[in-house]
């Protein structure tokens, strides 16, 4: 039975037959179900509607179809499913019943008439016999609807060059030339390059650089989410990937490369069917097909160490992060990549900077993806602002319109779209029409009239001629008449042909004047834009500015901590060791602070985070009050599992994770449970802790300061004229810390520092910093605020106290100053203050406000 074809497309079988009427004629017109549901067919359309069939699900009953037809005539352009009756090829996969509906026609086409009976008739060629010409691509239907080729992306320059990573590619080609179980598995941190080496060793195959068992392979990367949508009926996903398992064993030169391959676990899983993993089992322990597997290890261990069978068919490679020399060599090698999509050049040391930037500020990811996508937002914010890029790409729109409009101008000087023009081609047309028909008759006639000598023929012909002649004169006018609009139309397109010329060589000396500029460098500011960004630390901080501060981190604190240089000495002294990288790495700075309530412990924490991160948020204060039970480690670090509040993160974990860079205080360390200073131990020891969830939160970058009043209650000392005051406290807050934390806790901090006694000087200095606190807040409000020596001496007097240090003093402005100031402009709303005066007289504060004239020198 020869098939008829759809007269549409003349590919598939027509199976919809209509009837079109044009112009009083019948036509009968057959159609492919395709090409029916394309035309909008609406029987076709509702019939597909009710059976759920998709596009695909079409593509697959033609292609059945047409096989069938075509196995009954024994055509040569078999292909391969109908060539073997034991394989389908995955073309069954929706509709199975039809390879039964059609089955038995091939062979009973075969042997009809034959009259040796069955087997006597011509054989089906052979598939060696056969030269068929889409049998590659008619065996790849699979592997080009569900898969990737990583060698046609090689060829074609659309993948990267690999740098490195030798080791891995040469254990991974080893894996794959063994006999059975050829198939690796890239297990990695996400990030440190997996995709990226079976990128390699497509590129590897293409220029020939493998050995010889490899080198007409072919690397496929498997997209599984289209191997799985729209299998909506039951067997259909099972049928896609057997269809695919036969295509890659027939070909026998792929490798599939599945990417996060632990999501075959369970892929294409539902009642009654297999998943993808179980379906591929078989083929990977016998050798029948190869696949590079990647993931994680966390996924690996999850998913695929769970299935042993599944897992003994993997070889594993383990794919380590990079070094920062391995990244800076990676980033040299793609920096061209960048280099020409971004617009921007890209030194070697700036790839150096990039890689040890990325290292020491983005903690939670992996070298080289890290480096790699500072780089790429950096060039891009480059990209963004840079003016004559922009104009560059202007010029060459306008570059582009003014060709297309020469091309138009050009066109015009042939007359091409000018109305007047094809009137009068029209006209001449129409006379030479007329002309030559006349010459014919005339030129016939003198030849073959048998009246020729006739008076009236020669008169005929007399007239004739005058007409051709009339037809002439007007042709030659209609021409003249062409010829001179033609002139007037060259002569305007040949000026607007010089504008343009002008224009476009104005343009092109200034594309030309851009160009020569080159390429704007990435700089050092720029991966400090990017970082603040993503880590929100100041950029003016990442870059060389960074170690001008620290050199002044000293000086600028003692303006704000009086009494206590000693301490802040030695924590401005352990802030550079650690920040420019001479102290052990992976640990962070840390301090416990320990003196009597009132002498600078946490003032001197708050100006610490001010200065290093320019933001009050970058403090996280934890009161280790609410940490004196046992199971108060879990807010630290998150409940364990089974227990509530699990999927809740820890307090201090969670807030590390979103902000690494910040200082954290924990205030009144001796009232912590022990538990929750063992956390702490391991903090100060490693560097990082894993939450309740697993996850590793990384310390490194953090400054712990630790408070305590150890010692402080311990009464009276030793007598003796070789020890100091300051000595006795120090033995003292020793003792007391030593009463509560153990050798190995207070061996990991880096130092411990006592705060001394404030003296009756160091309240005066700090008493003009919190009236100048004050001062500012008065000059908000446009009220000038004065005092003399008068008012600090009468609030050292009043506030001093070796017991309750400088929080006495703020309590006697608050009480003596702020109060009475706060009533004054209460009663004084209708009449706004502008100034204030205060000087104590004994005992007596005296406030002025708005006085006429300064009875006193003020304190500045």
């Amino acid at each position: 039975m020869q098939p008829t074809l759809c007269t549409r497309c003349q590919k598939n079988v027509a199976v919809i037959f209509v009837t079109k009427i044009e112009q009083g004629q019948t036509k009968n017109e057959g159609l492919c179900l395709k090409c029916a549901r394309e035309l909008g067919i609406k029987p076709v359309d509702d019939m597909m509607k009710k059976m759920g069939i998709s596009d695909e699900d079409l593509e697959s009953i033609s292609s059945e179809m047409l096989t069938a037809f075509s196995a009954s005539e024994g055509q040569d352009g078999l292909s391969a499913s109908s060539q073997d009756d034991g394989e389908d090829d995955g073309r069954t996969a929706t509709f199975p019943f039809l390879n039964k509906l059609f089955g038995g026609q091939g062979n009973q086409g075969q042997n009809q008439g034959q009259p040796g009976g069955e087997g006597e008739g011509p054989q089906r060629p052979s598939r060696e016999e056969k030269a068929p010409k889409g049998e590659r691509s008619q065996k790849r239907k699979f592997l080009e609807n569900y898969c990737i080729s990583l060698t046609r992306k090689a060829a074609e320059g659309k993948l990267d060059r690999i740098v490195g990573r030798e080791n891995e590619i040469e254990r991974t080609i080893q894996i794959l030339n063994r006999r059975q179980k050829n198939n690796p598995c890239l297990i990695g941190e996400p990030g440190v390059g997996k995709t990226a080496i079976a990128e390699g060793l497509a590129l590897r195959i293409f220029e020939g650089s493998v050995p010889y068992k490899l080198v007409d392979k072919e690397v496929y990367l498997l997209d599984l989410t289209a191997l799985v949508a729209g299998t909506q009926f039951r067997g259909q996903f099972e049928s896609r990937m057997k269809g695919l398992i036969e295509e890659v064993k027939k070909l026998g030169n792929i490798i599939l490369v599945i990417d996060e391959v632990h999501s075959i676990v369970g892929a294409g899983d539902a009642e009654g069917s297999m998943n993808a993993a179980n379906i591929l089992k078989p083929a990977l322990s016998r050798g029948e097909i190869q696949v590079i597997g990647a993931t994680t290890l966390a996924e690996y261990r999850k998913y695929i160490e769970k299935d042993s069978a599944l897992e003994r068919r993997f070889q594993p490679v383990l794919v380590e992060e990079p070094s920062i020399d391995d990244t800076v060599e990676i980033l040299k090698g793609i920096a061209p990549y960048y280099e020409a999509f971004h617009k921007v050049s890209i030194s070697p040391d700036l790839c150096r900077l990039a890689a040890t930037m990325s290292e020491r500020y983005i903690t939670d990811r992996y070298l080289p993806d890290k480096a790699i996508d500072l780089i790429d937002e950096a060039a891009s914010d480059v990209n963004l602002h840079n003016q004559d890029l922009a104009r560059l790409a202007q010029i060459e729109r306008e570059l582009a319109d003014y060709g297309k409009e020469m091309e138009l101008v050009l066109a015009s000087t042939s007359g091409q779209g000018d109305p007047r023009i094809q009137e009068f081609q029209r006209q001449e047309q129409r006379l030479q029409r007329q002309r030559d028909t006349l010459e014919m008759a005339v030129s016939r006639d003198d030849v073959e009239a048998p009246n020729r000598e006739d008076p009236a023929f020669q008169e005929r012909q007399a007239g004739r001629r005058r007409q051709i002649g009339e037809l002439q004169r007007q042709l030659s006018q209609v021409a003249a008449q062409r010829q001179a609009v033609q002139n007037e139309n060259n002569e305007r397109a040949y000026q607007r042909l010089a504008e343009l010329k002008s224009r476009q060589a104005k343009l092109q000396g200034e594309k030309e004047a851009i160009e020569a500029k080159g390429n704007p460098p990435l700089t050092a500011a720029h991966l400090a834009r990017v970082i603040e960004l993503w880590t929100k630390i100041p950029a003016s901080q990442i870059q060389e500015q960074e170690f001008e501060r620290l050199a002044k981190l000293e000086d600028r604190l003692k303006t704000h901590i009086v009494g206590q240089d000693e301490a802040v000495r030695a924590v401005a002294a352990a802030i550079r060791r650690g920040r420019v990288g001479i102290s052990a790495k992976h640990k962070p700075v840390s301090f416990i602070f320990v003196g009597s309530t009132g002498v600078g412990k946490t003032e001197l924490v708050k100006q610490l985070a001010a200065d290093l991160f320019s933001s009050p948020e970058s403090l996280i204060r934890l009161d280790m009050s609410e940490f004196m039970e046992k199971h108060s480690v879990s807010r630290i670090i998150g409940s364990p599992p089974g227990y509530v509040g699990y999927d809740d993160a820890g307090q201090l974990t969670e807030k590390i994770r979103r902000k690494p860079y910040c200082v954290i205080l924990f205030d009144e360390i001796e009232k912590a449970h022990p538990d929750v200073l063992n956390v702490l131990l391991q903090i100060l020891d490693d560097g990082h802790i894993s939450d309740a969830h697993g996850k590793v939160v990384n310390f490194e970058n953090t400054v712990i300061v630790m408070t305590s009043n150890a010692g402080s209650e311990i009464k009276g000392g030793s007598l003796g004229f070789d020890r100091s005051p300051v000595q006795l406290g120090k033995d003292k807050a020793m003792k007391g810390l030593q009463s509560f934390l153990r050798p190995e806790f207070l061996n990991r901090v880096d130092e411990i520092v006592y705060f001394n006694q404030l003296s009756q000087d160091n309240f005066q200095a700090i008493a003009r910093i919190m009236l100048s606190e004050l001062e500012g807040v008065l000059r908000d409000k446009n009220i000038t605020f004065q005092y003399d020596q008068s008012l600090l001496d009468y609030l050292v007097a009043k506030s001093y106290s070796s017991t309750y240090g400088a929080r006495n003093l703020r309590r006697q402005i608050q009480r003596d100053l702020e109060d009475p100031i706060a009533t004054l402009l209460i009663e004084r709303y209708a009449d706004p203050v502008r100034s204030i005066q205060v000087k104590a007289e004994g005992d007596r504060l005296s406030i002025l406000a708005d006085p006429m004239v300064a009875a006193f020198a003020p304190v500045r």
